[in-house]
């Protein structure tokens, strides 16, 4: 049962990458689950309990929208993992999924989900590092869905110079949900960035580039929409704390979207390839870097879900 369950690990999206050693630490968290078809796995507004490995069979992921109407956000079959996004941010289900047939596989718990993420073994570090890119092409298929593949021609502005972070700045970081749980590493992560100061209206990512640094908002805010001719369709307002670009940082694909900013805002500004070293890095630095990084992708792409639900609950 062993070798069956580390085999049904190694071929999902999030757990491919692990290693023997890494398969049969997780096998150890996992528990075999059958589901009939037309049962619900999870429902909407269930509070999250366990992530879910999936061995053979197809789920519908839907959202309810307002007149018992729903909206298919997704398919997932063999090979996905489902309702581990829930786990990483807590709180409740933000869809339900229904089995179209018959559906077999694993699940792993919370508690068990917790520890190997925020334990200090290469376990959980290849997990969390793989989770960002699993969340990153959700968000990217997201923005398909409202905006299309084509990008519409922006050019980007000069936001000028960063400047070394002030004094103040770094008393204002642990207030952040970024950097609220660096602890003792955020002087280390802080001294790679910089900070950028930039007027209303500074266009600091176009659709159809890729991002030459990753911004975090201090103060003011950030728009990121997706523009096709005079239309605009917010995906998140970046406040304090959060970012507005991921795409084209996290892939190798162009940004869909454009970042601009709503009013005049101080970012903390990181060089792409300092980000990128941060991402991949095995240090304590880098871990913390990646689990803020995936909770706040993972709030981007339930906002532009719940943009998607907006939009088709308004339609006839």
């Amino acid at each position: 049962m062993g070798a069956q369950i580390e085999g049904a690990l190694a071929a999902s999206s999030l757990f491919s990458d692990l290693d023997h050693s890494e398969l049969a630490e997780l096998a150890r968290l996992a528990e075999p689950f059958d589901l009939p078809a037309g049962d619900l796995l999870f429902r909407q507004g269930d509070r999250a309990e366990q992530l879910y490995v999936l061995e053979a069979g197809r789920l519908d992921v839907v959202a309810r929208l307002p007149g018992d109407r729903e909206m298919l956000l997704s398919q997932v079959g063999a090979g996905d993992v489902l309702g581990e996004l829930s786990l990483v941010v807590g709180g409740t289900r933000t869809a339900s999924a229904r089995a179209v047939e018959t559906t077999r596989g694993l699940l792993i718990g919370q508690d068990a989900f917790s520890r190997l993420r925020t334990s200090l073994r290469p376990t959980g570090a290849t997990v969390m590092r793989r989770l960002t890119r699993v969340v990153c092409a959700r968000l990217r298929a997201r923005c398909d869905t409202l905006g299309g593949a084509t990008f519409p021609a922006a050019e980007v502005d000069d936001p000028g110079s960063a400047h070394a972070l002030q004094a103040d700045d770094l008393v204002h970081l642990p207030r952040l949900d970024f950097f609220a749980h660096f602890g003792r590493l955020l002087p280390e992560i802080a001294s790679r960035g910089a900070r950028l100061d930039v007027e209303r209206g500074t266009v600091l990512v176009s659709a159809g580039s890729h991002p030459d640094r990753f911004l975090v908002t201090l103060r003011g805010a950030v728009e990121a929409t997706i523009e096709l001719g005079a239309t605009r369709q917010r995906l998140r307002l970046a406040g304090p704390g959060h970012a507005p670009a991921y795409l084209g940082l996290l892939d190798d694909a162009p940004s869909p979207v454009v970042c601009r900013a709503r009013e005049t805002a101080h970012l903390f500004a990181l060089s792409r390839a300092d980000f990128a070293a941060l991402i991949d890095g095995h240090d304590q630095a880098s871990r913390a870097f990646v689990d803020a990084v995936t909770q706040d992708l993972i709030s981007y792409l339930i906002q532009a879900e719940r943009r998607q639900a907006t939009i088709l609950a308004v339609r006839p």
